[in-house]
């Protein structure tokens, strides 16, 4: 079951984001900077929340995803979990992205661990394919679908 396998990487995406959003606040909260923790910076604050959205919409979309391979004909699952799949590759690279910039200097260094959240996260966009291969697939389906051979 090919959506199955899907579903799964997207729930590893969300694994990692969320830890990587854990890691990038718990430091925001402890690293000074001019005297104040830089997590109290509004910037630091709106960059963070930001990320948390996007945590949280991967989040619901691999539920739909899950969902779907146990309630859905094959088909429709393979579509939704392939939404999920180009929702959660885009958002993976982005949140770690960002948690590379809350870290600063820091996080281009291999003391940090947001490297290996990056790593991670570039390596479940590349399983199954990364969202234009899912994009394109799901294109593909639906203008097969709409087709005016098949009215």
């Amino acid at each position: 079951m090919a959506s199955a396998r899907i579903a799964l990487v997207c729930a590893d995406l969300v694994g990692t984001t969320a830890a990587t959003l854990d890691a990038a606040v718990t430091h925001a909260r402890t690293r000074e900077q001019f005297g104040r923790p830089v997590g109290s910076f509004q910037a630091v604050q709106q960059l963070c929340a930001d990320q948390l959205v996007r945590v949280e919409s991967c989040r619901s979309i691999t539920w739909q995803a899950s969902w779907a391979v146990d309630e859905l004909d094959p088909i429709e699952a393979l579509s939704t979990s392939r939404i999920a799949k180009a929702y959660c590759s885009e958002v993976g690279r982005a949140v770690c992205e960002a948690a590379i910039q809350v870290w600063g200097g820091l996080g281009m260094t291999w003391e940090c661990p947001a490297h290996r959240y990056l790593r991670r996260a570039l390596l479940d966009r590349q399983l199954f394919g990364d969202e234009r291969v899912h994009l394109g697939a799901i294109a593909a389906g639906r203008l097969a679908h709409d087709s005016p051979a098949n009215s």
